[in-house]
Parts: structure tokens; C-alpha cells; sequence
């Protein structure tokens, strides 16, 4: 999938350096070029942004390279040492990465290596209409050979291991290859970047279900924190656009609102604590606005962020500011410009990578909706973090919660409490399901797929459970109907193209009708 071709000159003067034993220096480089191929492949495979495809680099943990990449000579130099030293480094570092932000390095290939990749646009885009039919609809041995790489373990594991160790996804193989090839034609919406990564991981999708009867293993890692998240690429961490392709014609049930409507279940005592002259309704408008009359909530935001001459329409305000409230209700702060920490990073809060119109920002930081949600979370916050610490003061030295200097972080504890909350309600969910006979094709962590609609009743019923097993009234299912990529031909956009014109025809015609003796 990824091949590297280094200049000859590096391996004759690694073989002038250390001639003995024979070919060892070429074993050497061998090593060290695979696992530089490796952490290319995935590097890709997660997906680069737009700031490292500018940059023509790649997410590497440098010292994984290092220490992976082998060592030579009778002092075991490490090789990725040797050739840095030697002025014939196969890798630059253009952004240096640090365990303390856990940003990984950005690097670059130097001159002495040429890379090709078989799943890049570019080389799928110069093949024949009927290349590519056969390219994506018979894969080759080497596509055998590197899905068994990807899942090393696989044999050796019992039927119960591998679903102890994985959750598997049905694959809609026909739907994925026509999603492969409207990404080369037709992605019109979609950025360069979004193409390169969802073009990509689908290849990689559609190879291991090619060889699996259909199906698609996600390895699970589980977090301190509460979530199960995966290794690799899965349908949680792919474009919304692929995770519709792989599945095909299905229905996706997500909590509405899931961490707002999480805190709101707090909310009642909360209030019988705060010795109130309000009523609660007034004490948490906000927020029950934002719950039970969404539209009005983010309409009044609208108004107060955006004037009539905004440059953006109203899908991609309302975007934006859904976005907004949501990191507000995970704790970011209701900040307008970025600051510069002890060691010269600079960091946005999350509002002004959102929202990146420094006016418009400034305008909904001073919203009365915003600054009054603001202010409920934040109480929000402090009374579920003041209860769940005199309940449990052995998590006040928890590392895991802790911030940097070692205090107590809350919103870590935050992230803690809600993303367990989440599980076990989505727990709940999933085990409602199995009682229907339902299977879940599909988990994202506050969202499940299954293949068929719940009828109204089924669904009313998985959110009571949902509502008396937690004690949260404000659980509520959000419905999503997913589609199945289909092939159109080229006949078929031509008949559509020239359906259109003659209807633009008709109505131009009937515009300038005139009945005779009028």
C-alpha cells in the first residue's frame, strides 16, 4: 500500500560504515524503511489534516520510529541515530511533538526517499472507469497480506475472543465501492482533505470486508473515563458521509442533547439547595429552553450572533452555534481571543476554532441566551462535581484526574462522571434492543445503528427505561435514516441533465405564454 524507495547512496555508505557482518547493513535499512512505511500507513489511515497536507507531512511519533527502526554495528547505534548524524536522514522533523501536550511530531520525507501510495486519489483517479471496476472488485494478494497484518491476532483466537477483543460491523460492500467512486468524480462538498482521508479509510475498509465475508473487526480500547473507544480506523472515528457507505440503508438513535440533558437530570436538586428566590423554571431557563424548545433557543442566538449582511447561510449558523453550546456544556469556556501558557504555546478555547469571525464570536459570547446557559452549566458543573467528591474523596488523588500540577481537575472529573453516565444508559439501550430481537450493527458512543426504523411504541419504551433506570428525565432518542451509496450512470446523469433542460425550456416557454386575443 505504501512503498519506500530510498536513494542507492544511503545503503552504500551505510554498507561502507558497517561491512561486517555481510548484508547487514542492508537488513538494517530493510527494517528501518518497514517501519517508516508503517507509521506512513498509519499516519494516513487516521486521517491528516489540513495544516499537514499544506505541509506535504505526516503524524509520526518519531521516537517510535527511533526505537522500532533497529540498531547496527557492534554498539548497537539505533540506525534512525546514525543516518540523522550521517547527514542521510530518510525523515525531517518540521513540528516537534511533546509528550506533555501529547501532540505528535509532523515529518517529512527528505529527498532521498520517494514514496508511493496505491490508495492515494491520484493514482486511483488515473485509472479507466472499467481499471477501477476491476481494481475495487478484485483485490490482490498483497491486499490479502496486509489485511492479515492489520489483525496479526485473528487466528490465534477463539470465536469468543475475537468478540470479547472486537465489535464487528456488517459491511455494504456494493455501497462502499460506489462510495469510492463518487469520491473521485462527484464529492463536489466535501475538502480536499476530507476526500484524501475518507478515500483512504474506505479503501481500507472495503479490503478487510473483502476478505472477511462482509464484516469489519474494530479492536476495543477502553478508557479510564468511561467510553469504549478503537484502535484504528472504525465507524465512531470515520466522516459521517463513510460511516452512511460502509453501513448502507440503516437507522441511527442518538441521545439528543446527551450531556445538557445529563446535567438537567441534577437539575431539580440543584435548585432545592440554591435557596432560590426564583422558581426553577426561571433558575434554568436556559437550559429547558435549550431542551424542550431547541429551535427557539438557537434562533434567538442566531439573531443576537449573525447581522443580515453575514457571509455564511443559516444551515452553517445554526451549525456553528449547535457546535458552540455543545463545548460550553463540556466545559469550555465562554472565551472570545486564545492565550499563551508558561512555555509559549498558544491555545484556542474551542469557541474561537468554532466560531472564527472575531465579530461574530464577540457577539455571541454577549448574547443574554448564551451568557444565561453559561451561567446555569457552570452551576451545574459545580454542584455535580461538589456532590460526586464528598461522595467519593479517594478520586481527589486520582492522576487520572488531576491536572498537570496535581490538583483536582474538574472538568476531567466532569468528563469522568458523564462519559460513565453515557455508557450505562447506552447500556441499557443496546440491552432493550437485544429483548426486540434487534441487532446493533454499529456503536458511537452516545449513538447506536441497527439495520430497521423502531416503530413509535418500541421507542417510547426504550426511553423510559432509559429515563426511571437512570433517574434522568431528559433522556430523549433523536432518529436518523442512513442511506446506501448507489451507482448512477453516465447515461443516466445525461438523461437527468437533459430532463432538466427541457423542463428550464417548459417554464420559459410558459413564462412568456400570451393567450391569443387578449
Amino acid at each position: 500500500m505504501i512503498k519506500i524507495t530510498v536513494n542507492n547512496s544511503v545503503l552504500e555508505k551505510l554498507s561502507s560504515a558497517f561491512p561486517k557482518p555481510p548484508n547487514s547493513a542492508k537488513r538494517a535499512l530493510a527494517k528501518y524503511i518497514g517501519v517508516l512505511e508503517e507509521k506512513l500507513f498509519e499516519s494516513l489511515g487516521k486521517g491528516r489534516s489540513e495544516y499537514a497536507r499544506k505541509l506535504k507531512a505526516y503524524s509520526i511519533p518519531v521516537d517510535k520510529l527511533s526505537g522500532e527502526g533497529g540498531r547496527i554495528g557492534a554498539n548497537k547505534i539505533r540506525l534512525h541515530a546514525w543516518l540523522e548524524q550521517n547527514n542521510l536522514a530518510l525523515v525531517k522533523t518540521v513540528v516537534l511533538g511533546t509528550n506533555r501536550t501529547g501532540v505528535v511530531s509532523l515529518v517529512k520525507l527528505t529527498d532521498l526517499v520517494t514514496m508511493t501510495d496505491d490508495m492515494a486519489a491520484s493514482q486511483l483517479g488515473a485509472k479507466t472507469s472499467a481499471e477501477l471496476d476491476a481494481h475495487l472488485d478484485e483485490p490482490s494478494d498483497s491486499d490479502g497480506e496486509f489485511v492479515s497484518h492489520l489483525f496479526p491476532d485473528m487466528k490465534s483466537l477463539t470465536e469468543a475472543e475475537v468478540f470479547a477483543r472486537y465489535d464487528i460491523t456488517e459491511i455494504d460492500v456494493e455501497s462502499l465501492k460506489h462510495y469510492i467512486r463518487w469520491l473521485l468524480t462527484k464529492a463536489n462538498k466535501l475538502t480536499p482533505i476530507q476526500k484524501e482521508n475518507n478515500l483512504r479509510q474506505a479503501q481500507i475498509i472495503l479490503r478487510v470486508a473483502q476478505f472477511s465475508d462482509g464484516l469489519f473487526f474494530q479492536r476495543k480500547k477502553a478508557s479510564f473515563f468511561g467510553r469504549t473507544y478503537y484502535e484504528g480506523i472504525s465507524v465512531q472515528g470515520v466522516h459521517k458521509s463513510l460511516r452512511e457507505a460502509m453501513i448502507g440503508n440503516c437507522y441511527e438513535y442518538d441521545i439528543k442533547s446527551s450531556v445538557i440533558a445529563w446535567k438537567a437530570g441534577f437539575a431539580r436538586a440543584c435548585f432545592a439547595q440554591m435557596k432560590s428566590t426564583k422558581t426553577f423554571e426561571d433558575e434554568f431557563s436556559a437550559t429547558l429552553l435549550y431542551l424542550e424548545k431547541k429551535k427557539a433557543f438557537t434562533d434567538a442566538v442566531i439573531t443576537d450572533t449573525f447581522t443580515s449582511d453575514s457571509k455564511s447561510d443559516h444551515d452553517h449558523q445554526l451549525k456553528l452555534i449547535k457546535q458552540a453550546v455543545t463545548a460550553m456544556s463540556f466545559g469550555a469556556r465562554l472565551t472570545v481571543k486564545g492565550w499563551q501558557d508558561d512555555c509559549g504555546a498558544w491555545t484556542n478555547p474551542a469557541i474561537v476554532d468554532i466560531i472564527k469571525n472575531g465579530e461574530e464570536r464577540s457577539r455571541f459570547a454577549k448574547s443574554k441566551t448564551i451568557k444565561k446557559f453559561s451561567a446555569e452549566q457552570k452551576t451545574l458543573d459545580s454542584y455535580i462535581f461538589g456532590i460526586f467528591i464528598k461522595a467519593n474523596p479517594q478520586f481527589s488523588t486520582c492522576k487520572d484526574l488531576q491536572t498537570g500540577s496535581g490538583r483536582i481537575s474538574k472538568s476531567k472529573v466532569m468528563a469522568y462522571l458523564y462519559q460513565h453516565a453515557e455508557t450505562a444508559v447506552m447500556d441499557i439501550v443496546r440491552a432493550e434492543l437485544k429483548t426486540l430481537g434487534r441487532t446493533v450493527l454499529a456503536n458511537i458512543h452516545d449513538a447506536i445503528i441497527i439495520r430497521h426504523k423502531l416503530s413509535a411504541y418500541d421507542r417510547e419504551e426504550i426511553e423510559y427505561k432509559m429515563r426511571a433506570s437512570t433517574g434522568i428525565d431528559y433522556w430523549r432518542l433523536g432518529e436518523t435514516k442512513l442511506k446506501r451509496y448507489k451507482l448512477v450512470s453516465n447515461e443516466a446523469l445525461e438523461d437527468e441533465k437533459l430532463h432538466k433542460q427541457r423542463m428550464a425550456a417548459e417554464m420559459e416557454k410558459a413564462k412568456n405564454y400570451k393567450p391569443k386575443n387578449f
